[in-house]
């Protein structure tokens, strides 16, 4: 299941505030972790502009999963 609806998107290239409300976070966030390397981004002129795949990947990895195999309790629904 896609994390990000890109259906509210006209173009797959977003604003780096655009990425921050997507992903629930700070524009300086997101800026953060593309000068770290961590978040794909492309420079189109002065501004920056992330791939709605890219920012998926990224949230992909910063996913936290329980550890089940050290005694965590499962989740329940």
């Amino acid at each position: 299941m896609p994390l990000i609806d890109r259906s509210s998107f006209k173009s797959e290239f977003i604003k780096t505030s655009d990425a921050a409300r997507v992903a629930g976070t700070s524009g300086q966030h997101i800026r953060r972790a593309i000068h770290a390397g961590r978040l794909r981004a492309y420079r189109m002129g002065s501004d920056l502009r992330i791939r709605l795949e890219d920012l998926e990947t990224y949230l992909n990895a910063c996913l936290i999963e329980p550890d089940l195999a050290h005694g965590a309790s499962e989740p329940t629904t």
